[in-house]
């Protein structure tokens, strides 16, 4: 549509797309910054983006519905290409002696649910960095984890995710959790980036 203007999604490829003058934020992106990137633009609702459609104030409906139907189609290549580029976990919540989180490429349906997490804790010294293992690492489908009993302040788990389909997804995810009285607050969290090679725009 003229009215639309020259925007498409059967041939975009988020992977594929380059700007046609250099830009740093692309040509230095890393999986982590797709990751980031990815988390955002998958927050908008069909709903909100046909209520930003509407702003346009387009003469026929038709010209609406189809710049919506597009950005969701963009939305979800560019969503699949980066939470599949990274270990996909967000969304992490303590409630009392447990921490939860999510696997946000399960969550909007580009990975198969068959993913399994290895879970290593430990106490981590905060003046020095040295951790000390708490028990032995374990293997679970759960995304709900027991915090060890502990007298240390501050703990981290670490949690890889094993996909046969994404096998890049082994780099770890770490949160930091510090007690405070009873109760654990998450006060810090780092991702490893995957090697390059798993990542088309390096």
């Amino acid at each position: 549509y003229q009215a639309v203007g020259r925007i498409e999604s059967d041939l975009f490829d988020c992977g594929e797309w380059r700007n046609d003058y250099p830009n740093p934020a692309f040509v230095r992106m890393t999986a982590r910054d797709a990751f980031w990137a990815a988390k955002l633009i998958m927050r908008f609702t069909r709903a909100e983006l046909a209520a930003i459609a509407e702003t346009g104030e387009y003469s026929h409906p038709d010209h609406a519905r189809y710049l919506v139907d597009t950005l969701v189609a963009r939305q979800q290549d560019c969503g699949r290409l980066g939470l599949n580029a990274i270990n996909p976990l967000a969304g992490f919540v303590v409630n009392e002696r447990d921490v939860s989180f999510e696997n946000l490429s399960e969550r909007y349906g580009f990975a198969e649910p068959t993913t399994r997490y290895q879970v290593a804790w430990a106490t981590v010294d905060n003046e020095t960095g040295e951790s000390r293992p708490v028990g032995e690492p374990m293997t679970t489908s759960e995304r709900s984890l027991s915090i060890p009993r502990v007298e240390d302040p501050l703990v981290r788990v670490e949690i890889l995710s094993m996909n046969s389909a994404f096998p890049h997804w082994v780099t770890p995810v770490r949160v930091f959790l510090r007690r405070a009285g009873t109760d654990y607050q998450i006060v810090g969290i780092e991702r490893d980036n995957p090697p390059e090679h798993t990542f088309p725009m390096n």
